[in-house]
């Protein structure tokens, strides 16, 4: 009976660590679906008509508003510019393309 519960006691702390280790192993890959998701869900918020396009005065605050990874805080002026975003006709701005999203 010792060794039963000795067995199962095993069994049991090795599923944890293996479940830990899968874990570990997501978290260090970077940018997980459930990032782009969300990142999609706030586009989607910006840009209602799905046009793919935003005016470029909304990326500041669109940026603001993603959670992390993607988030970049206000002030975040000259790391838009670093980002070096194309402007299309009618100072408009491409960032996301709904076509690459699962939805």
């Amino acid at each position: 009976m010792i060794t039963f519960y000795f067995l199962v006691v095993n069994m049991y702390i090795a599923v944890v660590l293996d479940n830990y280790s899968a874990a570990v192993e997501e978290v260090s890959e970077g940018l997980m679906d459930d990032d782009f998701d969300m990142f999609h869900e706030m586009w989607a918020q910006s840009d209602p008509e799905r046009t793919e396009y935003i005016h470029h005065d909304q990326i500041s605050d669109f940026l603001d508003l993603l959670e992390p990874p993607f988030q970049i805080r206000k002030p975040n002026k000259y790391k838009i510019i670093v980002m070096d975003i194309p402007i299309c006709k009618g100072m408009k701005c491409v960032v996301c393309r709904f076509g690459r999203s699962k939805r």
